[in-house]
């Protein structure tokens, strides 16, 4: 069905991202999509990253609370400052996309949340 090809819809998010790595620092990015399996970035800088790195990545906005860990990624393609990234483990132990207008939830069947929520 349509709703099970789009299961990792990409939600667009009015956030941030700052990255660790240790020999880089912190970056910092623009996030412009996310889903469940991972999210795009267009870095505030260039720097040379490259496939396979892995960050710590927290992100920042109305939608996120400040207390929430680290969450570990890995770069998956690189366009000059457009990245991809993966989460590293499961994101939907930490979030559930906000809901849309209309009562309909962004990403996931009312089912899909509750299964989550039961966790």
């Amino acid at each position: 069905s349509m709703i099970e090809r789009r299961k990792h819809r990409r939600l667009s998010i009015n956030c941030w991202a700052s990255m660790k790595h240790p020999l880089l620092g912190t970056i910092t990015a623009e996030v412009e999509e996310i889903s469940f399996s991972g999210l795009s970035v267009k870095l505030d800088e260039t720097l040379n990253l490259f496939v396979m790195m892995e960050l710590d990545m927290r992100l920042h906005g109305d939608e996120w609370d400040e207390g929430m860990p680290d969450l570990p990624v890995q770069v998956v393609r690189i366009e000059e400052r457009q990245v991809a990234l993966k989460f590293c483990q499961s994101f939907d132990r930490y979030w559930i996309p906000p809901v849309i207008s209309g009562g309909e939830s962004a990403d996931a069947t009312q089912d899909d949340r509750d299964a989550v929520n039961k966790k």
